[in-house]
């Protein structure tokens, strides 16, 4: 399979983790959609800090927790 490097799922920008994940229309859409339904508060739109922020947030067991683990695991999977 051959990649020109293209973001896939706007066309219009070079792929890289960043836009692939926060800049992209399509995956702004996403995020937003997500954060609301799952009244996230205080994500930020980069990826280090967004992987910071659930390492530090989301822990332990709990329906809660394991709903925005599920969340954010099949979202990165589906964007990828």
């Amino acid at each position: 399979m051959q990649n020109d490097g293209v973001c896939s799922l706007c066309n219009s920008k070079d792929e890289s983790h960043q836009h692939l994940f926060f800049d992209c229309p399509f995956s702004t859409v996403v995020w937003h959609s997500l954060v609301a339904k799952n009244r996230v508060q205080g994500l930020s739109n980069n990826l280090g800090e967004t992987l910071n922020w659930y390492c530090s947030n989301v822990t332990g067991i709990g329906l809660t927790s394991t709903t925005l683990k599920c969340t954010f695991a099949t979202t990165v999977y589906g964007l990828w």
